[in-house]
Protein backbone atom coordinates (compact mmCIF):
# COMPACT_ATOMS: atom_id res chain seq x y z
CA UNK A 1 0.00 0.00 0.00
CA UNK A 2 1.10 3.53 -0.59
CA UNK A 3 0.31 6.32 1.87
CA UNK A 4 -1.04 9.73 0.85
CA UNK A 5 -2.25 12.83 2.72
CA UNK A 6 -0.59 11.72 5.96
CA UNK A 7 -1.34 14.03 8.87
CA UNK A 8 0.24 13.21 12.22
CA UNK A 9 -1.72 13.54 15.43
CA UNK A 10 -0.07 16.81 16.48
CA UNK A 11 -0.94 18.47 13.14
CA UNK A 12 -4.69 17.76 13.32
CA UNK A 13 -6.52 20.92 14.39
CA UNK A 14 -8.58 20.41 17.52
CA UNK A 15 -7.22 16.91 18.15
CA UNK A 16 -7.20 15.60 21.69
CA UNK A 17 -3.70 15.89 23.13
CA UNK A 18 -2.06 13.43 25.47
CA UNK A 19 -0.49 10.04 25.28
CA UNK A 20 -1.80 7.41 22.90
CA UNK A 21 -3.84 4.72 24.57
CA UNK A 22 -2.42 1.20 24.37
CA UNK A 23 -5.83 -0.44 24.59
CA UNK A 24 -7.00 -2.59 21.71
CA UNK A 25 -9.07 -0.46 19.32
CA UNK A 26 -12.50 -1.20 17.92
CA UNK A 27 -12.16 -1.59 14.14
CA UNK A 28 -14.77 -0.26 11.70
CA UNK A 29 -14.69 -1.19 8.01
CA UNK A 30 -17.03 0.48 5.51
CA UNK A 31 -17.36 -0.08 1.78
CA UNK A 32 -15.31 -3.28 1.38
CA UNK A 33 -17.93 -5.34 -0.44
CA UNK A 34 -15.99 -7.20 -3.16
CA UNK A 35 -13.88 -10.31 -2.65
CA UNK A 36 -10.72 -8.20 -2.98
CA UNK A 37 -12.17 -5.77 -0.43
CA UNK A 38 -12.82 -8.63 2.00
CA UNK A 39 -9.21 -9.79 1.55
CA UNK A 40 -7.94 -6.26 2.29
CA UNK A 41 -10.13 -6.18 5.43
CA UNK A 42 -8.56 -9.41 6.60
CA UNK A 43 -5.05 -8.01 6.06
CA UNK A 44 -5.87 -4.79 7.91
CA UNK A 45 -7.47 -6.66 10.82
CA UNK A 46 -4.24 -8.56 11.37
CA UNK A 47 -2.29 -5.31 11.85
CA UNK A 48 -3.94 -4.99 15.25
CA UNK A 49 -3.68 -7.63 17.97
CA UNK A 50 -6.84 -9.63 18.66
CA UNK A 51 -9.20 -8.26 21.27
CA UNK A 52 -9.52 -10.10 24.55
CA UNK A 53 -13.05 -10.90 25.74
CA UNK A 54 -14.43 -8.00 27.76
CA UNK A 55 -15.58 -9.09 31.21
CA UNK A 56 -16.24 -5.68 32.77
CA UNK A 57 -16.85 -2.11 31.64
CA UNK A 58 -13.55 -1.00 33.17
CA UNK A 59 -11.60 -2.94 30.53
CA UNK A 60 -13.56 -1.63 27.55
CA UNK A 61 -11.54 0.38 25.09
CA UNK A 62 -12.62 3.81 23.95
CA UNK A 63 -10.40 3.81 20.84
CA UNK A 64 -11.86 3.43 17.35
CA UNK A 65 -9.95 3.00 14.10
CA UNK A 66 -12.14 3.51 11.03
CA UNK A 67 -11.27 2.32 7.51
CA UNK A 68 -13.52 3.69 4.76
CA UNK A 69 -13.25 2.72 1.10
CA UNK A 70 -13.93 5.67 -1.23
CA UNK A 71 -13.21 4.94 -4.93
CA UNK A 72 -10.49 2.37 -4.11
CA UNK A 73 -8.78 4.76 -1.69
CA UNK A 74 -8.82 3.65 1.95
CA UNK A 75 -9.34 6.57 4.34
CA UNK A 76 -7.98 5.84 7.83
CA UNK A 77 -9.14 7.80 10.88
CA UNK A 78 -8.35 7.29 14.57
CA UNK A 79 -10.91 8.38 17.17
CA UNK A 80 -11.66 8.16 20.86
CA UNK A 81 -15.23 8.25 22.07
CA UNK A 82 -16.91 9.44 25.22
CA UNK A 83 -20.40 8.36 26.21
CA UNK A 84 -22.29 11.60 26.95
CA UNK A 85 -25.63 10.05 27.89
CA UNK A 86 -27.39 6.73 27.80
CA UNK A 87 -27.97 6.79 24.03
CA UNK A 88 -25.38 9.24 22.67
CA UNK A 89 -21.67 9.08 22.05
CA UNK A 90 -19.26 11.87 21.12
CA UNK A 91 -16.26 11.21 18.86
CA UNK A 92 -12.97 13.11 18.94
CA UNK A 93 -10.28 12.56 16.31
CA UNK A 94 -6.86 11.91 17.81
CA UNK A 95 -4.90 11.01 14.67
CA UNK A 96 -2.98 9.99 12.72
CA UNK A 97 -5.03 10.48 9.55
CA UNK A 98 -4.06 9.07 6.14
CA UNK A 99 -5.21 7.73 2.79
CA UNK A 100 -3.94 4.41 1.46
CA UNK A 101 -3.88 3.07 -2.10
CA UNK A 102 -3.51 -0.66 -2.69
CA UNK A 103 -0.93 -1.60 -5.32
CA UNK A 104 -0.13 -5.24 -4.52
CA UNK A 105 -1.12 -8.18 -2.33
CA UNK A 106 1.62 -10.78 -2.02
CA UNK A 107 1.61 -14.07 -0.08
CA UNK A 108 4.35 -14.67 2.45
CA UNK A 109 6.47 -12.36 4.59
CA UNK A 110 8.38 -9.21 3.70
CA UNK A 111 11.66 -11.12 3.55
CA UNK A 112 10.23 -13.58 1.02
CA UNK A 113 10.58 -11.84 -2.36
CA UNK A 114 9.42 -14.96 -4.23
CA UNK A 115 5.91 -15.02 -2.75
CA UNK A 116 2.93 -15.46 -5.02
CA UNK A 117 1.26 -12.23 -6.09
CA UNK A 118 -2.49 -12.42 -5.39
CA UNK A 119 -3.35 -9.05 -6.95
CA UNK A 120 -1.44 -6.12 -8.37
CA UNK A 121 -2.32 -2.77 -9.86
CA UNK A 122 -1.34 -2.66 -13.51
CA UNK A 123 -1.36 0.29 -15.85
CA UNK A 124 -4.83 -0.43 -17.26
CA UNK A 125 -6.61 -1.30 -13.99
CA UNK A 126 -8.07 2.17 -13.35
CA UNK A 127 -8.75 3.29 -16.93
CA UNK A 128 -12.47 2.47 -16.74
CA UNK A 129 -13.80 4.92 -14.13
CA UNK A 130 -17.02 2.96 -13.58
CA UNK A 131 -15.43 -0.09 -11.96
CA UNK A 132 -14.36 -0.18 -8.32
CA UNK A 133 -12.13 -3.04 -7.18
CA UNK A 134 -12.42 -2.77 -3.41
Amino acid sequence: MSLHNVMLRHAIPGAVRGSVSEQYPHLIFEGFSSTLGQRVCKVLKHLFPPREPVTSKAKMSNRVVAFKNIDDTIEVRHYVYVRTSHESVELAEVGPRMSMRLFEIRNGTLENKDGDVEWHLNQFTRTARKKSYL
